[in-house]
């Protein structure tokens, strides 16, 4: 593939990080769009068209987000703002068939124009892994650009080629940056809603433990605890 950039990074920088090095580049390249794709999802021509169509028919739509599904069964078509909701990921039944706006687009298959990265900047690499781009579409919204999930776009997020460690890493990362995202964003209910993200993480460890799972309660115990 000679027209593939290959950058490396001397250290890891997560998922937020690893995206920044390859968003810089692209931009100082000139894209005026972005596709955010993980290596464990795939999406076609005819959708990237359609998401890249979507996002030039309105000034403001900066986010432009697929329904991701896994096989026959849908696993998001958008998400709900993480500090007040715990299941974020939205699946509408039936899929609506007009553009929808969200409170973010999953950083699983994302288009995200340039403007968004100008405005706002890079995703904030302190979340490392998950949550930087929930972070990323509160604060394009709060600039006045939609995030929006196009019903014509399809991407398949194939979960069986995850990391064997996803259970344990994702799950210590949704309970660690669920409070950095308050801190950030909520100042204001700051200690109710950490109250409310305590008590469940606390659920979950006890839930974990009785299930014999004990591996992922100390991942959830640790999240909590950093």
């Amino acid at each position: 593939h000679p027209g593939t950039h290959f950058l490396r990074s001397e250290l890891n920088r997560g998922f937020a990080g690893g995206n920044n090095l390859g968003i810089e580049a692209a931009l100082a390249n000139g894209s005026e769009a972005i596709l955010l794709l993980n290596n464990d999802a795939s999406i076609d021509d005819r959708s990237v068209v359609s998401m890249l169509g979507t996002m030039a028919s309105e000034d403001r739509i900066g986010t432009v987000g697929p329904t991701l599904w896994y096989g026959e069964q849908l696993l998001s078509a958008g998400g709900r703002d993480i500090a007040r909701h715990g299941a974020t990921h939205l699946r509408p039944d039936p899929i609506p068939t007009a553009v929808w706006d969200v409170d973010y687009v999953p950083g699983t298959v994302a288009l995200v124009g340039r403007e968004v990265f100008d405005s706002v900047g890079p995703f904030d690499e302190d979340y490392f892994f998950g949550g930087e781009m929930a972070d990323l579409c509160l604060r394009a919204r709060r600039e006045g650009f939609r995030c929006v999930i196009d019903p014509q776009a399809r991407a398949s997020h194939d979960l069986d080629r995850s990391s064997k460690i996803r259970d344990t890493l994702h799950v210590y990362y949704v309970y660690r940056n669920r409070f950095l995202y308050i801190r950030k964003h909520y100042p204001q209910r700051r200690i109710s809603l950490a109250s409310i993200w305590t008590l469940r993480a606390l659920k979950a460890v006890a839930a974990d433990l009785i299930r014999g799972r004990n591996q992922r309660a100390k991942a959830v115990w640790m999240g909590l605890s950093d």
